[in-house]
């Protein structure tokens, strides 16, 4: 009984022993592992902050040009309420001119059929001349301010778009 126990006894040995090696074996491995992942760790530290650099001159850049997206934004509408304020005048002095011509018209008109009234005709062809220039030089100022106000409003269509 004795040799069997001793017995018993060595083969709970060897098998806690082969036990103990592989929790031994296993535990290295666990240290190696461990030192990979340290290593890995290290490596990772300092791609961390470049990166973090990175995004922060991202984010600067990114401010940066949203400023002055607001800034070439705030200058363009200034722009346009210039152009349109430049419009309406333009309008303005095409309707006074405009005026100004159906009134010369008119008067030309009424000078003519008076003169056909009168007996005594005597045509002035000075007066009638200073007329048609009037007349002619406020009709090219028109079409002046026509083609003005037309490149206006081309621009203010660039802008708006």
């Amino acid at each position: 009984m004795f040799i069997r126990s001793a017995k018993q006894l060595i083969a709970k040995y060897h098998a806690l022993d082969k036990k103990n090696k592989c929790m031994q074996n296993d535990l290295d491995h666990s240290h190696e592992e461990n030192e990979r992942m340290q290593n890995s760790m290290n490596q990772f530290i300092p791609l961390s902050k470049q990166l973090n650099g990175l995004n922060n001159k991202l984010v600067s850049q990114i401010t940066c040009e949203r400023k002055s997206y607001v800034d070439l934004n705030a200058k363009q509408l200034k722009e346009i309420e210039s152009l349109k304020s430049e419009i309406n005048l333009k309008d303005s002095e095409i309707t006074s001119f405009e005026v100004r011509i159906n009134e010369l018209e008119a008067r030309l008109l009424a000078s003519l059929k008076s003169e056909k009234l009168c007996e005594n005709f005597t045509y002035d062809p000075s007066y009638s001349s200073i007329e048609q220039e009037d007349n002619s030089s406020l009709e090219i100022r028109v079409k002046e301010l026509k083609n003005e106000l037309e490149k206006v409003t081309g621009r203010l269509r660039i802008w708006s778009i």
